[in-house]
């Protein structure tokens, strides 16, 4: 049998390292293989939330051009949005149907601000 010594304090058997080594690169693979087939971040983001989107049947689900001030019904110049969601903007708190982050508190211009900084990209 063949050894290996590390630091003159122990051995390590050669399959030992060959397996080791099988496994990296089994897990390598792996990641790379989940990487391609994802395909692009950005594509596989809108798909899944254009899922989300669809699955919720909420109405604080918003389109980009909304008008945010329509949405102060109390009239106090604020809104709840989803700080992670953009297009989830509510006149109450609560919680975002698409991923369930609690919506913050804005006022109805940094609410447009948001929608206007964070709207998708059509390339």
């Amino acid at each position: 049998m063949v050894y290996i010594f590390i630091d003159n304090y122990s051995t390590i058997k050669k399959e030992t390292i060959m397996k080791y080594r099988l496994l990296m690169t089994i897990t390598l693979i792996t990641l790379i293989s989940f990487i391609v087939g994802c395909g692009s971040t950005e594509d596989h983001d809108t798909m899944h939330k254009d899922e989300r989107i669809e699955k919720s049947e909420s109405d604080i689900v918003r389109d980009y051009d909304v008008d945010v001030a329509s949405l102060d019904e109390n009239g106090d110049g604020n809104v709840f949005q989803c700080p992670m969601d953009w297009e989830v903007i509510s006149d109450e708190p609560g919680s975002c149907p698409l991923c369930n982050m609690a919506l913050k508190e804005y006022s109805v211009t940094n609410a447009k601000r948001n929608l206007e900084e964070h709207r998708p990209h059509n390339h």
